[in-house]
């Protein structure tokens, strides 16, 4: 597969099943550029973020609405710095 023209590269397994997902390329100025980010999709976005607050995670960056009807999708990182994104679909 080639990445479409602004660097990002779709994972389709062509089934429900399976891990599907983006690469991206970010910027080298932000605060994640030399990380491998994951997204896990979830059903509630807002009671995944309390939970993980609770079991030590800190938001990183809140909740933000993804246009063309795409969803949401926040990013926190777990006790030990990891980034992780989270994403909920429309």
């Amino acid at each position: 597969m080639d990445p479409a023209p602004d660097g990002v590269l779709g994972v389709d397994t062509g089934t429900e099943n399976g891990i599907q997902g983006i690469l991206h390329p970010v910027e080298d100025d932000s605060d994640y550029s030399n990380h491998v980010m994951i997204y896990v999709r979830m059903d509630d976005l807002d009671t995944t973020i309390k939970n993980l607050e609770n079991l030590g995670g800190k938001v990183f960056m809140p909740p933000q609405v993804l246009p063309n009807n795409m969803g949401a999708f926040a990013i926190f990182t777990d006790p030990c710095g990891n980034f992780i994104g989270l994403h909920q679909n429309p």
